[in-house]
């Protein structure tokens, strides 16, 4: 079982409860499945562009700020949000547990997914982000870093953080 695990997986197994396994390995599963043709680097269907999108609107589905699923292994502080300006995608992205912003580069959108850099300048970690939209207020997103053992992809899911309202709303 180790040789199908990340590296990063089987550190957090060994610390872990085993008691949520199953399900976890359930949602890797499902989240590689849904998004094997999201592949982070290799072929795809279509060329990714960085042309303006004259069809896509700033109600794009992957628009808004999006957390990562409650789970029993692991969870990142780490937000993104996505906005659409001047007919091209913009993403942030912010460590919420000490205010730092990671540096987002090189992205991409290829009519399914929104593909992108980070770097979180403290430690020097960067990232290779694949996004696909997999259901309502819900996404894949596969991300593939480096660590001590080398390189690992890690399938997760996301949700997008519910909007607040504004004091004039409420």
């Amino acid at each position: 079982m180790s040789g199908f695990l990340t590296p990063y997986a089987r550190a957090m197994f060994r610390e872990a409860d085993f008691t949520g396994l199953g399900q976890f390995l359930s949602r890797k599963i499902s989240a590689i499945s849904l998004c094997s043709d999201c592949a982070v680097s290799g072929s795809m269907k279509r060329k990714p562009t960085s042309k303006k999108m004259s069809n896509t609107r700033s109600t794009h589905p992957l628009v808004g700020t999006w957390t990562q699923e409650k789970n029993s292994v692991f969870f990142t502080p780490v937000v993104y949000t996505v906005s659409f300006k001047d007919g091209r995608f913009v993403i942030s992205g912010v460590d919420e547990s000490d205010g730092v912003a990671l540096e987002i580069s090189n992205v991409r959108w290829d009519g399914e997914c929104l593909r992108f850099v980070s770097l979180f300048a403290p430690t020097n970690h960067k990232a290779k982000h694949a996004l696909r939209l997999i259901g309502k207020d819900k996404i894949s997103h596969k991300v593939v870093h480096s660590s001590e053992e080398g390189p690992c992809t890690d399938d997760e899911r996301w949700e997008r953080r519910p909007q607040r309202r504004k004091r004039s709303e409420r």
